[in-house]
């Protein structure tokens, strides 16, 4: 006798779409994706390709990311594409920033796994001591070509999870289980809306009470002389975006001491929202340097000439070493005042987003708590 598998549509084919695709099939529904482009071509393949651990707040998202780097651990070997473990160095290169660190180390340092290093040990491990005053080393970050991975995972879930993955089929509506797509109607036990902040063109009244805004970030690949960047680097900058660093009142009172600081004497980083991220692929003459963040309600149109000059200035004075622009690109995800948004507008339907940039550091195991609660 066969048994009926439910069927679960899954509107986009990004980082959020397939991790709740994988986790589906394993639970043994059919699965079908419906993705308006040829491939993905949002958030999940326009920025540096971090599976994050150290900028998470303690709880929920703490686990999230935890459970979801050990599925990686698991997952990047079948799949056969190009990753590095190699964690992550959090570089100081101002008393701010190392007071920063420092504090964090002392109240939160074996919670997280963390190490803080000296001048002269980074001195001693390779870095100049004129570029860096101290640095937060943590070993769990993952580093993924993200361009290559998201296709990569596609194929192999079509290939061993018998999911569907329909390209080039824009979804144009969603009425109770049916899907009006461009190529027909679809129907469906349950539907899944995991379509970034487009979902506002499908859901317009749920997007317009969600609180979510669009925050547009510029990104560049950089050419170096070749050297080899093991761990992804972040920098003090980046104490002033992760909510990791706003967990006790005195690392909020040194965060907020240090955003005064640059707005008096470097106003144009906190204008532009810049916290500087260096992430090296596999070709050691080639890095990925980013980022901006500006928050609206539509996505920016111009990017700012300034703000590029001042990323690769911070860039080559991190790494102390010139650096030259080979290319740049936009990148656009939904942001809000919460890390993601879970929501059940109809009985068969639910939206999932990610509002704070972090699929690929949270997805898989924030889709395997959906995917139960179906």
């Amino acid at each position: 006798m066969t048994t009926h598998k439910p069927r679960l549509a899954i509107v986009g084919a990004g980082m959020l779409g397939l991790a709740h695709a994988l986790a589906a099939a394993e639970r043994g529904f059919q699965v079908d994706v419906y993705e308006r482009d040829s491939q993905a071509l949002g958030a999940s393949v326009r920025n540096f390709g971090l599976g994050l651990h150290l900028g998470h707040a303690r709880g929920e998202m703490l686990e999230l990311a935890r459970a979801s780097l050990q599925r990686w651990r698991q997952l990047l070997p079948e799949l056969g594409v190009w990753y590095k473990e190699a964690g992550s160095l959090m570089l100081a290169c101002n008393r701010y920033e190392a007071d920063i660190l420092e504090c964090f180390q002392q109240a939160l340092g074996s919670e997280y796994g963390t190490q803080l290093m000296s001048q002269h040990q980074l001195a001693d491990a390779g870095w100049q001591r004129e570029s860096a005053v101290s640095a937060l080393s943590s070993p769990h970050e993952i580093g993924f070509a993200s361009a290559r991975l998201i296709p990569r995972l596609s194929a192999w879930l079509q290939q061993t999870k018998d999911v569907r993955i329909h390209y080039q089929c824009a979804v144009l509506g969603i009425d109770d289980q049916v899907l009006h797509t461009a190529q027909g109607l679809v129907k469906a036990d349950h539907i899944l809306l995991c379509s970034g902040h487009e979902f506002r063109h499908l859901m317009p009244h749920l997007y317009a009470d969600s609180g979510i805004r669009l925050c547009s970030l510029q990104m560049q690949e950089l050419g170096i002389a070749p050297r080899r960047i093991a761990p992804t680097l972040l920098t003090g900058l980046s104490c002033l975006h992760y909510p990791a660093f706003r967990q006790t009142p005195q690392l909020a009172l040194l965060a907020e001491r240090y955003h005064t600081h640059l707005q008096q004497q470097h106003p144009a980083i906190p204008e532009h929202g810049i916290h500087l991220i260096v992430q090296q692929l596999d070709d050691p003459s080639r890095i990925i340097v980013g980022d901006t963040h500006h928050y609206a309600d539509d996505a920016a149109i111009f990017q700012s000439a300034e703000a590029d000059v001042i990323l690769r200035e911070l860039c080559s004075e991190l790494l102390q070493t010139p650096v030259s622009a080979i290319r740049h690109w936009q990148g656009v995800y939904a942001s809000a005042a919460q890390p993601y948004q879970v929501l059940k507008p109809q009985p068969c339907l639910t939206t999932v987003n990610m509002t704070a940039g972090i699929g690929m550091s949270v997805a898989l195991a924030l889709a395997a708590q959906v995917v139960e609660s179906l």
